[in-house]
């Protein structure tokens, strides 16, 4: 997927997540709330780390899927501090009953995340969509305050 603008959520998730994070994908796409996720969305011939660390950079948002496989996964901890990093929003989608622990709970542990492994994953695409909206929303409001000298605290 070829994307224009910054209008678009990053996927984070772990390897082991992958068809779980490709359904979320579709689902969203086809709802017409763009993604980035990789490998999909890597170019060829592209140094990987490096499009990761630009779409983070250049994305509205981050959906953190968590989930159990996510334990102790260094790249994981990489998005989340680069996400960190950049001022992003991490949306946690909890794709089990876990809580975070050891370094995710530092990233998610004071945040509301969205449950999606109680209730079918169409019940909870709209959650999600009103989630990346939301962010949508703040930021553009925040631009907006910018660029009237207003200074707004977040």
């Amino acid at each position: 997927m070829k994307i224009l603008n910054n209008d678009f959520a990053f996927i984070s998730y772990a390897f082991a997540d992958k068809e779980i994070a490709n359904s979320i994908c579709s689902k969203l796409e086809s709802e017409n709330s763009k993604c980035w996720i990789a490998p999909r969305d890597v170019p060829a011939a592209e140094n990987f780390p490096g499009a990761i660390i630009k779409a983070l950079c250049e994305c509205n948002s981050i959906l953190f899927l968590f989930s159990q496989n996510v334990k102790n996964s260094q790249f994981i901890l990489n998005e989340l501090t680069n996400a960190l990093n950049y001022d992003k929003t991490i949306i946690t989608i909890r794709l089990e009953e876990i809580e975070p622990k050891g370094a995710i709970n530092f990233f998610i542990g004071a945040r509301n995340w969205i449950d999606i492994w109680d209730r079918p994953l169409d019940m909870n695409i709209k959650n999600i969509i009103n989630a990346i909206t939301n962010v949508k929303k703040k930021k553009i409001t925040l631009v907006l305050i910018s660029d009237q000298g207003l200074s707004a605290i977040t």
